[in-house]
């Protein structure tokens, strides 16, 4: 037995069952069919796999702000309406892989500004007076 994609059961299914006027259509026949359907779809072991992924679907599904049949668009926190498609023009692209949305918004450099006046130079302090000499002290006896 073996796995087979859909369109593959469908090529057997309209090959070995035709309408059984001439008794083409045997046991041994459907007996191998019904195994290799059963082998093509999915198993118990696969169900944990799908169970973490419905629920990680349903966290991304709470996530977003949805709101009537579509998300609700708003500009600097003012509301712009409501959308059920993204349309990203000019120089803005945007693309999905493997279910995650890439927007990209190209970085444009600005102008420099212009050099500011240097301020005007400050004006010397002047020196500070000397102070007068101490008397020599008296010679001891």
């Amino acid at each position: 037995m073996a796995e087979k994609t859909q369109e593959q059961l469908r090529i057997v299914n309209q090959t070995n069952f035709p309408n059984n006027n001439t008794n083409f259509i045997t046991p041994t026949r459907l007996r191998e069919f019904n195994d290799d359907v059963i082998d093509s779809i999915a198993t118990t072991a696969d169900s944990a796999s799908f169970a973490a992924e419905d629920i990680n679907l349903q966290g991304q599904r709470d996530a977003l702000v949805v709101s009537g049949s579509g998300v609700v668009i708003e500009e600097d926190g003012i509301t712009q309406g409501t959308a059920t498609t993204l349309n990203f023009a000019g120089a803005v692209t945007a693309s999905v892989s493997a279910g995650t949305g890439l927007i990209t918004i190209p970085t444009i450099a600005g102008t420099n500004g212009t050099s500011g006046t240097s301020g005007a130079a400050g004006v010397d302090g002047t020196n500070g007076t000397n102070g007068t000499s101490g008397n020599d002290g008296a010679n001891g006896t």
